[in-house]
């Protein structure tokens, strides 16, 4: 009976220590650190570059770590480096704000945002910009919304415009006959 509950006992651990390093952000602390988290990550990797004096690093940083947690992002590794700590590697990546976040594939840099323009709309622009950056299909889906809403906006111009036009008919045509 203690080992069946033992077992289960060990199980559940085993079970929320995964689920618990699945979401973790990962602080980068030296040069190997870099190098093997965000270099040679199989994954894709969002970094971000930050700072403990900077306010809105710190403001948003429980907001990073529940994307990092959510389970439509966990192929991808989300990781900090605090930018004064390591400034060969910041002025390699060109880093001139923060917080900054580079998204890297296979080591190669795919694209960075810099800074964060409302705290309110963090999280939303943070998960469509790691969809940009790391699914293609997602910016033909985002191009083909875009036409969708201009094609809605142009017809209901349109059928404004027709009606406007029909009004001013009818109007100057009875204003000819009274």
């Amino acid at each position: 009976m203690i080992q069946k509950i033992n077992h289960q006992f060990l199980s559940l651990l085993i079970l929320f220590s995964c689920t618990q390093m699945l979401g973790r952000v990962i602080s980068i602390k030296n040069n190997q650190d870099f190098e093997k988290f965000v270099l040679q990550a199989k994954n894709p990797v969002v970094l971000k570059f930050s700072a403990d004096w900077c306010g809105v690093c710190t403001s948003i940083q429980d907001d990073f770590e529940k994307i990092a947690k959510e389970k439509e992002f966990a192929t991808i590794t989300f990781a900090q480096i605090s930018n004064p700590d390591f400034p060969k590697i910041s002025k390699k990546y060109g880093i001139i704000g923060i917080p900054t976040f580079v998204y890297f594939k296979e080591g190669n840099v795919l694209g960075q945002d810099v800074g964060v323009q409302n705290i309110d709309d963090f999280q939303p622009e943070l998960r469509k910009n790691i969809k940009t950056k790391f699914d293609p299909s997602h910016k033909q889906k985002e191009k083909e919304a875009i036409k969708q809403k201009a094609h809605t906006f142009f017809a209901t111009e349109r059928d404004w415009l027709n009606w406007a036009v029909d009004g001013l008919k009818e109007f100057f045509t009875s204003s000819k006959s009274a």
